[in-house]
């Protein structure tokens, strides 16, 4: 039952591949960490107000001292293990439940915050994991309300799963383009063994612009030659070295071990 079963598939493409596609995963979740914890401080200071009702000092220590040391426990074993456990997003609707169990009267704000969770488990996790979450978390809160029958408590609930199936299909949608563009693109990048250019004009005065003044790199494996590149044109990226020259020469550019700079000779 795990979300991340496609997203190191390109494991065979290169180490550099496999490495650069991991670490933006885990760039990810840790920035979906850091806003849980924000959520976490939020929602308990609104739970001190008076409007949170007579329980809402209970509310506030159950987000202390249960909701936040279960996401600190979640977060450490991410950073040992480098992945963050699908189940998260499980025993959010597990939580999310029990606390509108214990405060029906709260419905509203309880299946707003049970939205935003939907959203991030669909970002983090997929849309996959997120639906069979949220379709638990549904099945909970069915049974709440039919036992607690809060106020209004029937039409706020088909408001939220329409709510939730959209955020979890197009944001999670969107999520999923995102990594599958940027896992072409670091296919392509992680593929390419040299890239050869020639500066054909001598007076370098039209074409897509200059480039600033660079000097050869080395290689593991290369040998580093020539002199500073004079300033010219060719065509090219933000990942390849600034070079050219207005005499001719050719410049061959390999990727750095990491797939994502290159080094550049002039010949």
């Amino acid at each position: 039952m795990s979300g991340r079963g496609t997203e190191f598939e390109g494991v065979g493409l290169g180490d550099s591949t496999f490495l650069e596609s991991h670490e933006r995963q885990l760039r990810l979740w840790r920035m979906t960490m850091r806003a849980r914890y924000f959520a976490i401080g939020a929602v308990a200071a609104l739970a001190c107000l008076p409007v949170a009702g007579p329980r809402r000092f209970w509310i506030v220590g159950f987000l202390v001292l249960v909701v936040l040391p279960y996401n600190l426990l979640n977060d450490r074993m991410m950073q040992r293990r480098g992945v963050l456990s699908p189940t998260l997003a499980f025993s959010d609707q597990v939580l999310v439940v029990a606390v509108l169990a214990f405060v029906p009267d709260l419905v509203p704000a309880v299946l707003l915050v049970s939205l935003a969770v939907n959203a991030t488990s669909a970002v983090a996790f997929g849309r996959r994991v997120a639906a069979e979450a949220a379709g638990v978390g549904a099945l909970g809160m069915t049974g709440v309300l039919i036992v607690t029958q809060p106020e209004a408590g029937w039409p706020t609930f088909l408001v939220y799963l329409v709510g939730s199936a959209f955020l979890i299909s197009v944001v999670g949608g969107i999520a999923e383009i995102e990594r599958e563009v940027r896992g072409r693109y670091i296919e392509l990048m992680g593929g390419i063994d040299a890239v050869v250019w020639e500066q054909l004009s001598h007076s370098p005065t039209t074409g897509s612009g200059s480039y600033e003044t660079s000097t050869s790199s080395t290689v593991p494996g290369k040998t580093e030659l020539g002199t500073p590149a004079a300033r010219g044109q060719c065509g090219g990226s933000a990942h390849f070295s600034q070079c050219g020259t207005g005499n001719g020469n050719l410049c061959i550019a390999w990727p750095r071990p990491s797939g994502v700079g290159f080094s550049h000779r002039k010949q």
